[in-house]
């Protein structure tokens, strides 16, 4: 799952309209794409059958993701993020349950 591990989250997305005042949620999203890629690190070095833990993982970050609040100018940061973690989060359960295109396609859409 080579391509599963492009980075396109917050710390390199554009923070246009942001001020050093009015970024909120920065500093959290920032923590948790770094446990985030730590996760997807153990999860890419783990067999098929043994996914389902690695996976809860990458689930749990994702949720925390998604109770983070942000500022108005980092709502797309965090959507992007959010894509990005559902996609491949689906591409590995699709690997889980051989199904290689849908797997592919989940991360095709991941690295966009």
């Amino acid at each position: 799952m080579d391509g599963i591990s492009r980075r396109i989250f917050c710390i390199f997305f554009p923070l246009a309209g942001c001020t050093q005042n009015n970024r909120g949620g920065l500093v959290e999203l920032q923590a948790l794409e770094s446990k985030w890629v730590d996760a997807l690190r153990v999860a890419k070095a783990t067999s098929r059958i043994a996914l389902s833990g690695p996976i809860a993982q990458l689930q749990a970050i994702r949720r925390d993701a998604e109770a983070v609040v942000v500022s108005e100018c980092l709502t797309d940061a965090k959507s992007s993020l959010r894509n990005h973690m559902d996609a491949t989060i689906n591409a590995f359960l699709a690997f889980m349950a051989k199904n290689e295109s849908e797997a592919q396609s989940e991360l095709q859409r991941a690295s966009i």
